[in-house]
């Protein structure tokens, strides 16, 4: 499975035709079997399945790369694993494009918006106003 992400995760000329507005999100494909990286998700409907995570383009309704969780893999530390490097290594193909990217509650954060920021690229997400690292002036 890793093989197959891995080939599939490969700039190619279709990310010319990205358009403006893409996205990063996670979707869980129902699977209930013998799966070393099955994932259990209690507020999900089908609880049991595969995590994919993806880097779509809202123009063109077309998913540029995925990105397959597979609980801990060897030679990764916890923090390659961390939202943070999720979406950094998944927008690595736009990088400098002046794109915009939109993720949930799940990937946002100070330190990711100023990172992709550099990278020429915006970002758009939810926070809950609990979160670390928010300045003041933007709490309500």
């Amino acid at each position: 499975m890793a093989g197959l992400c891995e080939g599939g995760n490969e700039p190619s000329d279709s990310l010319k035709a990205t358009g403006k507005n893409t996205t990063i999100d996670e979707m869980l494909t129902l699977f209930r079997g013998r799966c070393p990286f099955e994932v259990f998700l209690k507020e999900k409907p089908g609880k049991y399945g595969i995590l994919i995570r993806l880097f779509a383009d809202c123009d063109y309704r077309y998913v540029h790369c995925m990105d397959v969780y597979a609980v801990k893999q060897e030679g990764t530390t916890p923090e390659s694993r961390g939202p943070r490097k999720i979406v950094k290594r998944l927008v690595a193909p736009i990088k400098d494009s002046g794109r915009n990217v939109t993720t949930d509650l799940f990937y946002t954060s100070i330190e990711l918006a100023e990172d992709l920021y550099k990278c020429k690229i915006t970002l758009v997400g939810t926070m809950k106003n609990n979160r670390k690292h928010i300045p003041e002036e933007l709490k309500p």
